[in-house]
């Protein structure tokens, strides 16, 4: 009996995680804040990093595809316009990157708790449920250890 007692906690406590009621991974999802896990400084590193990027993209946006989709602002946009443009596109994007970074983090975090109910929780309480067995069934072991204890120390007192 023991023994079923201890397999049975451990698969009541799995259980409960993904339980609909309490909310479980859910709720502690939810007050999980990720913009702290990203430092200011970290994401000032990152913007640095993608500048090659952008600016390669901005080049080509200013000297082939402006001149594509409105060829009579193309006529007066030379080198010198095109290098003072994208100094003030890389200064704005500076300024608003981490808030981008933020806003996006977040949209996903929402996305995410979205559809983790109805996609993830299943998975995820399946995943737990194969991964804890052997520890559903060192706890169905404890617990015929520990019934044996008990039914011998009845028998002695």
């Amino acid at each position: 009996m023991t023994g079923i007692l201890g397999w049975l906690l451990a698969w009541f406590f799995i259980k409960g995680i993904f339980m609909p009621l309490t909310g479980g991974v859910k709720k502690m999802l939810q007050n999980i804040n990720l913009n702290e896990f990203i430092l200011p400084q970290t994401s000032a590193k990152q913007f640095e990093q993608l500048m090659p990027y952008i600016d390669h993209h901005l080049d080509d946006f200013f000297k082939n595809k402006l001149s594509q989709k409105m060829p009579i602002i193309s006529m007066f946009v030379g080198d010198k316009t095109v290098t003072e443009l994208k100094g003030v596109f890389m200064d704005e994007l500076q300024l608003i990157f981490p808030e981008l970074l933020n806003k996006f983090i977040d949209n996903s975090k929402n996305e995410f708790l979205a559809d983790f109910e109805n996609k993830w929780s299943k998975k995820l309480e399946h995943i737990l449920l194969k991964a804890t067995t052997k520890l559903r069934f060192f706890c169905f072991v404890i617990g015929i250890l520990w019934g044996m204890l008990m039914l011998v120390l009845s028998q002695i007192v």
